[in-house]
């Protein structure tokens, strides 16, 4: 998938800059590009894309922290603590719960095959 114009609204909204469109010539700056590209903020879109968790600032993922300590030491106390079950389990990030949910449905969509990989006839499933 391109992403071009993520590219070229960083760069404006960053740096001031403006990016050719048409990417078939070749381009004097692209070494300074380059560099620009590396050092783009971790909050900006190609970040993200590159990094789905740069989309949770260090402000969010300290607050997750602390909701999954607080349900910790709450659970901590409990009858089922004693027993080591029902153990709290932190927030899910959204990036996580998009590739988890992916995962599922290319599984999903191989189910026949995976059955055959392991020795069952798809059509008894």
């Amino acid at each position: 998938m391109d992403h071009t114009a993520d590219v070229v609204a960083d760069f404006r909204q960053y740096y001031g800059v403006d990016v050719p469109w048409d990417t078939s010539e070749e381009i004097e700056d692209l070494p300074r590009f380059a560099i620009l590209w590396s050092e783009l903020p971790r909050e900006s879109r190609t970040a993200r894309r590159v990094e789905p968790s740069n989309s949770w600032d260090d402000r969010t993922l300290m607050l997750q922290r602390i909701e999954y300590w607080a349900h910790w030491l709450q659970w901590s106390r409990t009858k089922d603590a004693r027993h080591k079950r029902n153990r709290p389990r932190p927030l899910e990030p959204p990036w996580e719960t998009r590739e988890r949910r992916e995962r599922a449905e290319r599984s999903a969509g191989r189910a026949d095959e995976i059955a055959r990989a392991l020795g069952y006839d798809p059509g008894e499933l």
